[in-house]
């Protein structure tokens, strides 16, 4: 992967955010920050590369929030940022997200958006939605692709519920997204061999349940040395739906190393975004 390898002076604020050293109102700018850089944002590019499976290699990435949760940043190599998740819109009932390409500039400029995360209201049940696929976008002029309020390709889509393990209760985490080389999008489902989002052609991914420790009174996750703080948000993901894969089989880890900082590694089907927003169902545990 090629990253810039010198330091950026606009990210300084958020590596600060993200080691819990900068002081509170220097902390409280940085959303706002990038919010203008948003609003003054560019047009969106075909962002494939965020959606691409990330295969055998496991891909060790960090997701930074601010205290309020205004902001989501995907951080890569080098602390650059590559992602970017801000709240749709501006009442704490809609949970949904829009997601941003990063780019250059002090602050990182946010290109887009790309994609949004959306909760479908009364329910416990995400959506990651695009606005184009590669169909559409080659057969759509740049001036008359459909907006994100208008997408019609789901990447994937995610379902929560509470459940119960020993005397202590979780979290857990259904995750169906297209088999490989198929497309959920409705508008080009007839034209080019895609299909509406549908559960029972996916590829399937569930929490792996946690343990409970009668010694420590609590739930215990094993994460081999990444996470080391306790939260209700930490996670994984594998391929065994009745949540009793072990370490080896997970795909997508996401667990506290400090305050407003989490670990993100994944590997196998899910590329950046599909994990970025899977971590980003947290939000509002």
């Amino acid at each position: 992967m090629g990253f810039i390898t010198e330091e950026k002076a606009w990210f300084s604020p958020l590596q600060a955010m993200r080691r819990g050293k900068e002081p509170a109102v220097e902390r409280e700018w940085l959303p706002f920050d990038m919010a203008d850089a948003m609003e003054n944002g560019f047009a969106c590019e075909l962002s494939t590369r965020f959606e691409s499976p990330q295969g055998e290699e496991v891909r060790e990435m960090a997701v930074c929030a601010s205290e309020d949760n205004s902001q989501h940043v995907l951080v890569g190599k080098h602390d650059r940022p590559v992602l970017i998740a801000r709240p749709c819109g501006t009442s704490k009932k809609d949970k949904s997200f829009d997601i941003f390409v990063a780019g250059e500039g002090q602050p990182p400029v946010a290109l887009g958006p790309a994609f949004r995360l959306v909760h479908l209201k009364g329910s416990s049940t995400w959506e990651l939605r695009g606005a184009c696929c590669a169909g559409c976008e080659y057969r759509c002029p740049a001036g008359k692709r459909p907006a994100l309020h208008e997408a019609s390709r789901t990447l994937l889509r995610i379902k929560q519920e509470r459940v119960s393990v020993g005397p202590g209760q979780c979290m857990s985490i259904v995750v169906a997204m297209p088999e490989q080389g198929d497309t959920w999008c409705s508008k080009c489902s007839a034209s080019c061999g895609g299909h509406a989002a549908d559960a029972s052609k996916a590829q399937r991914f569930a929490t792996r349940r946690p343990k409970w420790s009668a010694r420590l009174k609590s739930l215990t996750l094993e994460f081999k040395g990444r996470c080391n703080q306790a939260s209700e948000k930490n996670f994984q993901l594998t391929a065994n739906m009745t949540g009793e894969g072990s370490h080896e089989d997970v795909l997508l880890s996401f667990g506290k190393m400090a305050s407003g900082e989490f670990c993100l590694d994944f590997r196998g089907a899910f590329g950046p975004v599909q994990a970025f927003a899977t971590a980003l169902t947290t939000a509002h545990w």
